[in-house]
């Protein structure tokens, strides 16, 4: 009796309980799918690159990251050296004496850095940056009662001493 079927009612049957249909027709749906997932993806990374490009554009007008280091007393030293010097055509030897130039650098013997930092966005587009404004306060004091290799020493040039405070980005220096 099943052979006297019309060959669409053998073709609806075998749709209704192919596993292979099925499973092939969820592939097809998967790969479509993947068109607009692939679109999205394009957009998040177009995206990313902006906002990257916006950070940089603003960086470039505000100050990178700051690190402030210091401050330092260097004081200018001068030793007197000497070093023999053999005379031509002899088995004598001649001093010579040449000044040599250093520089002593101090470490501040108390140091108290304190600020306030108030955060400031941003906006360019749709794209927020946030960016610091800070007040800094640098207070210490230095023993210049130090202690330093005294051999040779000519003279300390106290009035040429300096201070000097590292700071990574000038352009965030008001």
């Amino acid at each position: 009796m099943n052979e006297n079927r019309p060959p669409l009612d053998h073709f609806s049957r075998w749709v209704k309980h192919s596993v292979t249909l099925k499973l092939l027709t969820i592939g097809i749906l998967v790969l479509i799918l993947l068109i607009p997932s692939s679109m999205i993806r394009s957009i998040i990374r177009e995206r990313e690159k902006t906002r990257f490009e916006t950070e940089k554009e603003v960086s470039d007008m505000w100050a990178d990251r700051q690190t402030i280091a210091g401050p330092v007393v260097h004081v200018p030293l001068i030793y007197e050296m000497q070093k023999k010097v053999k005379i031509k055509d002899a088995e004598a030897y001649k001093i010579e004496k040449y000044d040599v130039k250093k520089v002593l650098t101090i470490l501040p013997s108390q140091l108290k850095i304190g600020g306030e930092i108030s955060p400031k966005k941003l906006r360019r587009g749709i794209y927020e940056i946030v960016v610091y404004n800070s007040k800094m306060e640098i207070n210490g004091s230095f023993d210049l009662d130090v202690k330093f290799d005294e051999t040779n020493l000519k003279k300390v040039i106290w009035e040429d001493a300096f201070v000097t405070i590292g700071i990574s980005d000038l352009r965030g220096i008001q």
